[in-house]
């Protein structure tokens, strides 16, 4: 009606000549991942596309991430953290960005979805995300579904680095738990992790991780079951703001409604040094050398190994601050066993158990405890 006109065709199938959008200019993960079509989709865009503009003409990009090195990849800026909105490019002129993911990640969310919600439900129920999450493997999910594509050997930890175990050790020298806390009102869309490692004079497995976005109370409870069950030597909590009152109550001993008495925690309060990235690269060499070990399955395994190798552009770091601030503390402890523990308690022993440790611990940096 308003003598518009529309061409499609393949973004390296000869478009000069026309005018033209982008639509996913990449076929699929063989061309996504040959660099030498990614440099050709680029030279096309700049030189066969981007200069057939008119003035005052618009550019449209709809894309599936393939690989963060796609046309998308070099026109976002470096930092780009999944946002949507205006960002300034690579290339100093400006975007309006709309990220849809699979599952809400962000508060700026183009549907006004809330954290964890999942994409067309009408669709697609939950049991269908979930299921297509877990078979995708964290590549193609973080790639195609949410639209973050990370390097595929990693970014600041390399995929190749952590040596995996199939069912863990029966026996640890010590089993620790490292909080990162945030359930302060400002930091209620952030999510508390909690990591439990195990031990050896090998290696440190990671056992367990629970994550969640709590409130106080909740926080409390959860450390609280999880201590119970875990009777670990020490629990590392970093001594800021949001951590403090956790500190001093775990000190006093929490009180639970369905417990008879304080559950007193030992806590050891952790002062960071340098930046978080300063605290990754830190401990970087110890995932480079094979001595932490992650678990071949788990149901917690991808949401982690997508942070932990998208650090520092995924969007969220909670459970990579929980990880370096217990592989940092180990590193700079060290102990003199007694015995050993068989690991997690069992429900019937919970209740009975006041400690299966016998460990006198001396820390290079914070002492004896």
């Amino acid at each position: 009606m308003n003598g518009s006109t529309f061409m499609c065709g393949g973004i390296l199938s000869g478009i000069t000549g026309n005018r033209a959008d982008i639509d996913d200019p990449v076929k699929g993960r063989e061309d996504a991942d040959s660099p030498t079509i990614r440099d050709k989709t680029w030279e096309a865009y700049l030189s066969d596309l981007k200069t057939r503009l008119k003035p005052n003409g618009s550019q449209l990009i709809i894309q599936t991430r393939w690989h963060e090195d796609d046309l998308s990849g070099r026109i976002l800026p470096k930092n780009w953290d999944g946002h949507s909105g205006w960002v300034e490019s690579q290339q100093g002129d400006w975007w309006y960005v709309i990220c849809l993911q699979a599952q809400c990640e962000r508060e700026d969310d183009p549907l006004g979805r809330e954290i964890g919600e999942w994409l067309w439900p009408e669709w697609f129920d939950a049991e269908f995300w979930t299921s297509t999450k877990r078979g995708q493997g964290s590549r193609n999910w973080d790639a195609l579904y949410q639209q973050k594509p990370k390097p595929v050997e990693g970014s600041l930890i390399k995929r190749a680095w952590p040596q995996r175990y199939g069912e863990p050790p029966t026996e640890f020298m010590r089993v620790v738990f490292s909080l990162d806390t945030a359930y302060k009102e400002d930091q209620i869309n952030d999510p508390s992790v909690l990591t439990i490692w195990g031990e050896k004079e090998h290696g440190k497995y990671l056992l367990h991780v629970w994550r969640d976005r709590v409130e106080y109370p909740a926080l409390k409870r959860v450390l609280a079951n999880h201590y119970m069950a875990w009777k670990p030597t020490a629990v590392l909590i970093e001594d800021k703001s949001s951590g403090q009152s956790l500190l001093q109550e775990c000190r006093d001993g929490i009180i639970l409604k369905d417990y008879p008495k304080p559950i007193h925690i030992p806590v050891i309060a952790i002062e960071p040094e340098g930046n978080k990235v300063d605290r990754a690269v830190r401990v970087s060499s110890q995932f480079e050398a094979g001595i932490v070990y992650l678990p071949e399955v788990a149901e917690w395994l991808m949401d982690f190994e997508s942070e932990l190798f998208g650090f520092p552009i995924a969007t969220h770091d909670d459970q990579v601050d929980s990880t370096t601030q217990f592989l940092d503390w180990s590193h700079n402890s060290s102990i003199n066993i007694d015995y050993v523990s068989t690991g997690k308690q069992t429900q019937a022993h919970q209740a009975e158990s006041t400690g299966a440790f016998g460990y006198r611990l001396r820390s290079k940096k914070y002492g004896d405890f």
